[in-house]
């Protein structure tokens, strides 16, 4: 958790969330979220799923860009 915090403040903590388009990218899921943090611009977060055995879906990681499509 102390990683989220420090490295993905707008993650953490946003004040304003839109869920973006669902897709496919080299067979894996990712949903793509446009997020407003508390301090500093939008941002694009990139969420890589994965389904576990067990049914339920996981984070399996977070690419953030700036708007303007430069990572972060």
């Amino acid at each position: 958790m102390e990683m989220v915090r420090c490295n993905y403040v707008a993650v953490y903590r946003p004040r304003q969330v839109t869920f973006m388009e669902l897709a496919m990218i080299d067979s894996a899921v990712v949903q793509k979220l446009r997020l407003v943090g508390a301090v500093g611009g939008p941002v694009t977060a990139t969420h890589k799923m994965e389904r576990h055995p067990s049914g339920h879906w996981t984070i399996g990681g977070v690419v953030l860009f700036r708007i303007d499509n430069e990572a972060i």
